[in-house]
């Protein structure tokens, strides 16, 4: 009988244990992601000539990065190298803007830069990393720069050119002489923002809506995808991504920390596609392809993840303001949840009042279990008592606050957005701590006024000492996260006033 009454303790504790397990995990026990080293990289790849079929391996990158062409426009700076690539790519834009520096999106030491290509023929790939690129030409085209390259080979001249928008999206046209089976990739994901909190790697979209995540350290060499839409190396806030409706074959290759490098795979002598380098803004993303969409990556909770996000940028669209966005959006998921809430807490009042009933039956059958059972659950038909009633709504939270907190943490655009006074950044944690301390306060609150269930003296200690782990674990949340709980915090209160005496007014009719 104690397992039943114990079940709301249970989902608390495994609440505040979720939170505390996600933040000493993610802080203390993910493998921490090194800076790539291009020589070991190389010597991975020559590791594994002997037992990968040639045929189907991509030849090594023999690294040419000396700088070719810079590209200037009033969003973002680009720098090309001999080889075509994209060595460099910084934001332009304030909030980006640290210690007098734009935020650098590519690793300068990455084993492998967007526009990237190598060919199946070993002759040619490696010529191909030897011999650089001429710029042909540079025109600026209404909001648009276009610029041409062309590298002249023994056998072979390919010619590249790139397209390039303000918004960071591009178009590139591959042509070469003859045909040749060649590869093109997006490059290693971007490590503007590689932390601990969030996923990072990189994603492979299917034609038919399906999603392979590749995470860093999961990458393996020639793993082979069909009927693919985009390929998009990303991190918590920023994505390289290459897109077409005719990509069909990729396949990756494993860097030397096991970070996927996915290439798009040719054999003609001509291809054009569509790219997109820059931050994850989900409006950005839609307006180029509403499949891009897809590259916004939230863990686990992805399916409730993104229609909460698109109710928060909904509401986000009226109010101008994300911290009265999650605050609007928490009131509504309140409102939604209130029935089955009602119904949750006057369970629990009910078996509140039956507890003296509870603690007879349990001293007066204690030496027969069976029998304490049976008549336990005799006495809750005859009362119409529901003993885990009460814990559904506080289950159903836990979904709900694990993809809201997948959505806050990796919400571009919450980076830098203000919610009022001190809180100038919702991405980031509380700097007063007002919040988490506000959070704690409000839990000990609804606590207080909340049916106790709970019989035995040692749980119940262990329940008041609640709000404290949560305001712990708090401290470390970004401002948005804390700032809902508190809010969810607040109007539960308010929720639990109305239920308790709605209750006890329904409790005095009956008399």
């Amino acid at each position: 009988m104690n397992q039943k009454f114990n079940l709301q303790l249970r989902t608390l504790l495994a609440i505040g244990l979720s939170l505390a397990f996600l933040f000493f995990y993610n802080n203390y026990f993910i493998k921490k992601i090194p800076t790539n080293d291009i020589n070991q990289s190389i010597q991975e790849f020559q590791k594994q000539e002997n037992s990968i079929d040639i045929k189907q391996k991509l030849p090594i990158n023999k690294i040419e990065t000396s700088e070719q062409f810079s590209l200037e426009t009033s969003n973002f700076d680009i720098k090309f190298d001999k080889l075509a690539r994209v060595k460099s790519f910084k934001l332009k834009q304030e909030k980006y803007l640290l210690d007098g520096e734009y935020l650098e999106l590519i690793d300068e030491n990455a084993p492998a830069y967007p526009l990237e290509m190598r060919f199946s023929n070993s002759a040619i790939n490696s010529e191909s990393f030897v011999k650089g690129y001429e710029l042909v030409s540079n025109t600026k085209i209404d909001d648009k720069n276009k610029i041409v390259f062309k590298q002249i080979l023994s056998d072979l001249s390919v010619t590249k050119t790139i397209i390039f928008e303000q918004s960071g999206k591009f178009d590139i046209e591959v042509t070469l002489s003859r045909p040749e089976k060649f590869f093109i990739t997006n490059g290693i994901r971007p490590s503007a923002r590689v932390d601990q909190l969030s996923n990072h790697g990189t994603i492979i979209g299917m034609i038919d809506n399906r999603l392979e995540i590749i995470k860093d350290g999961d990458a393996v060499n020639n793993a082979k995808f069909e009927n693919v839409k985009f390929i998009s190396g990303f991190d918590r806030y920023y994505t390289s991504i290459l897109f077409s409706k005719n990509l069909k074959s990729v396949v990756t290759q494993s860097s030397a920390e096991e970070e996927a490098i996915p290439f798009i795979i040719l054999d003609t002598n001509s291809m054009s596609l569509n790219g997109y380098i820059g931050p994850k803004y989900y409006d950005t993303l839609v307006n180029i392809d509403e499949g891009l969409a897809d590259s916004i990556e939230y863990g686990f909770f992805t399916i409730i993840a993104k229609p909460m996000f698109r109710a928060l940028d909904f509401i986000h669209d009226y109010i101008g303001n994300w911290g009265w966005a999650i605050i609007i959006l928490t009131i509504l998921i309140k409102i939604l949840m209130f029935p089955l809430v009602y119904r949750g807490m006057m369970s629990l009042n009910r078996v509140k009042d039956i507890q003296p009933k509870l603690k007879e039956l349990q001293a007066k059958y204690k030496s027969d279990p069976k029998m304490m059972s049976q008549k336990t659950m005799q006495l809750y038909r005859t009362e119409k008592v529901n003993p885990i009633g009460g814990c559904l709504p506080m289950l159903l939270q836990i979904p709900i606050f694990f993809a809201l907190y997948r959505v806050i943490l990796n919400a571009v655009e919450l980076q830098g957005a203000p919610w009022i006074l001190w809180i100038n950044d919702l991405s980031v944690l509380d700097p007063y701590y007002v919040l988490p301390v506000l959070t704690g306060v409000t839990m000990f609150w609804q606590q207080h006024i909340s049916p106790n269930t709970i019989s035995d003296p040692m749980q119940a200690k262990i329940m008041k000492f609640l709000p404290v782990i949560f305001t712990v674990v708090f401290l470390f949340f970004p401002a948005g996260l804390t700032l809902y709980w508190f809010v969810n915090n607040l109007l539960s209160v308010g929720q639990q006033y109305i239920i308790n005496k709605s209750y006890y007014s329904k409790k005095k009719d009956k008399r």
